[in-house]
């Protein structure tokens, strides 16, 4: 297999800054949605909590966190498509 890869291999290895990037940029991408579902159910979990007095302190950091990501896959969309 490693053979075949020999042609493309020069090719490839003028862009692979490039493609070590994008590579990188598409596991955060993927890890920040994988967290998004996780970050809502702790959000939740921090409204109904037993430490009531600190739960609006919680829930506002989970919404910014959300935010953020709302904001980075808005720019991401539109960068990329």
């Amino acid at each position: 297999m490693w053979e075949s890869l020999g042609t493309v291999r020069k090719y490839l290895w003028r862009y692979r800054l490039g493609l070590v990037l994008g590579t990188l940029c598409l596991i955060l991408k993927d890890l920040a949605q994988v967290s998004q579902p996780l970050m809502i159910g702790r959000a939740v979990d921090s409204l109904s909590g037993a430490a009531a007095g600190r739960a609006p302190t919680q829930f506002l950091r989970y919404v910014v966190y959300l935010l953020a990501f709302a904001l980075l896959k808005a720019c991401s969309s539109s960068v990329c498509g």
